[in-house]
C-alpha cells in the first residue's frame, strides 16, 4: 500500500477517535453534575480531557506525517512526526487503560449501572463509549506499525552500495631523476 494512503488511513482512524472520545465527553464532562458520584465523574473527566489533549497532539503529527510522505517524500520529517504521533497515541492508550478502564473505575460504573434509573442510565452510555473508544484505539497503533513497515520497505529498496577498489601502478621516481627532469623543462 501506498506510504501516503495509510498515513491517511491513520488519520482517519484518529479522528474516529476524537469522535468517540468527544461522545465521552458529554456524559462525563457535561452531565456529570446529574451524578451521584461526582468523584467517579469528575475523575473520568479529568482523565477523558488530558487523554483528548494527547490526542489533539497526534492528529495534527499524522497530518504532518502525510504531507512529508507526498512527492518529493521528506523522509526524515516524516519520521520525525510519525515519532511525535505514535508517542501520543502510546500515552493516550496508556491513560486510557491506566484511567477511564482502570479496575476501580469499571467496577464504580458497574456498580452505578445497576443502580437502574438515571445513574443506570448514565453510566451504560459511559460504558458504550469507554467499549468503542477501546475498539479503536489498537487499529490506530497497528496502523502505525504499518507505517513503519512501509517506511523501512522504503529504506531497503533506495540502499546504495559503494564499494572502493585500487587498480592501477604506483609511481615513485628517485630524486636525481627529478631533478634532471626539471632541469631539461627548464631549459
Amino acid at each position: 500500500m501506498a506510504l501516503e494512503k495509510v498515513i491517511a488511513h491513520l488519520e482517519e482512524q484518529l479522528e474516529s477517535l476524537r469522535v468517540a472520545l468527544d461522545a465521552l465527553s458529554y456524559p462525563l464532562l457535561i452531565d456529570k453534575s446529574r451524578t451521584e458520584d461526582v468523584a467517579l465523574s469528575g475523575y473520568s473527566g479529568d482523565a477523558l480531557t488530558e487523554i483528548t489533549h494527547l490526542l489533539g497532539e497526534a492528529i495534527p503529527a499524522a497530518n504532518r506525517a502525510r504531507q512529508a510522505a507526498k512527492y518529493p517524500v521528506d523522509l526524515d520529517g516524516m519520521r520525525s512526526a510519525l515519532v511525535t504521533c505514535q508517542e501520543k497515541v502510546v500515552e493516550v492508550d496508556k491513560r486510557f487503560r491506566n484511567g477511564l478502564m482502570s479496575f476501580e473505575n469499571i467496577e464504580a460504573l458497574l456498580a452505578l449501572k445497576r443502580r437502574r434509573g438515571q445513574w443506570g442510565k448514565w453510566a451504560d452510555t459511559v460504558m458504550r463509549g469507554l467499549q468503542e473508544t477501546q475498539e479503536l484505539l489498537p487499529l490506530a497503533e497497528e496502523t502505525i506499525v504499518l507505517i513503519w513497515q512501509e517506511i523501512a520497505e522504503r529504506a531497503g529498496t533506495t540502499s546504495v552500495s559503494v564499494q572502493t577498489t585500487n587498480i592501477g601502478q604506483k609511481i615513485i621516481a628517485k630524486t636525481s631523476e627529478v631533478e634532471e627532469m626539471a632541469q631539461k623543462e627548464a631549459t
